[in-house]
């Protein structure tokens, strides 16, 4: 009798063991499986970016399209061993530069649409203002960023253009402004540094603000380049 309850013992205990581990390959399997789904969601993403980079988009689209390639492109970079992760990846690129030449297009038809024969409306630009700074702000991440190099070059090519399209009306308010003051000091040179120094730099200042009004951040070297041509 002990004995055979010894068996029916061993083969309970056997037979526990065995649910258990089929218990836990079940789980691994199915684990795998939503991995294996999750993972293929970003082969679907990347081939979706690809083809709304050929479609006209809102601002705000353009910037979503953005967020999926930078993921993606994170994606496929720490999952190099894939079998396909060099070809997405290089989709990634590709359609992050697209994407960001038509956010750099969109900037420049937006500003352009408000533009004169020889000057820039400025009341009319100041309505435009929060477009453009929302775009711009989503450009300029306070995070790492797989696509840094490409994200902040649009943004210093698309700076680097509102102040060519600035530029214009911005020196001919200089030139009226040290005009006014020669006319008024003519006899009175020492005079006529001193204001006009503090009267362009106070045009200066306005300048900058108006640029802060389109782009969070003003980046040092278009800082400094504007004085120089001060």
């Amino acid at each position: 009798m002990a004995e055979q309850n010894l068996k029916a013992t061993t083969k309970s205990d056997n037979l526990h063991n065995n649910c258990e581990h089929i218990m836990k390959k079940m789980k691994e399997t199915s684990n795998l499986r939503e991995d294996l789904v999750g993972q293929e969601k970003y082969f679907a993403e990347v081939d979706k970016c690809v083809s709304q980079t050929n479609v006209t988009l809102s601002p705000e689209a353009m910037c979503s399209v953005l967020d999926v390639i930078e993921e993606c492109s994170a994606f496929f970079k720490s999952h190099s061993n894939y079998r396909d992760a060099s070809v997405y990846l290089l989709k990634c690129q590709v359609s992050a530069s697209k994407m960001l030449a038509n956010i750099k297009a969109y900037v420049k038809n937006t500003l352009g649409k408000e533009a004169g024969d020889s000057d820039i409306n400025y009341g009319k630009l100041k309505n435009v203002a929060p477009k453009i700074h929302s775009v711009m702000e989503h450009l300029w991440p306070s995070h790492e960023s797989v696509l840094k190099n490409e994200v902040q070059a649009a943004y210093s090519d698309s700076m680097a253009m509102f102040i060519e399209m600035r530029k214009a009306s911005t020196f001919q308010v200089f030139r009226q402004t040290l005009m006014s003051h020669v006319s008024q000091y003519n006899r009175d040179h020492c005079n006529l540094i001193r204001i006009s120094l503090t009267s362009l730099n106070h045009c200066l200042v306005e300048e900058e603000a108006f640029i802060d009004d389109f782009f969070p951040v003003l980046l040092a070297s278009f800082r400094y380049g504007l004085k120089v041509k001060i």
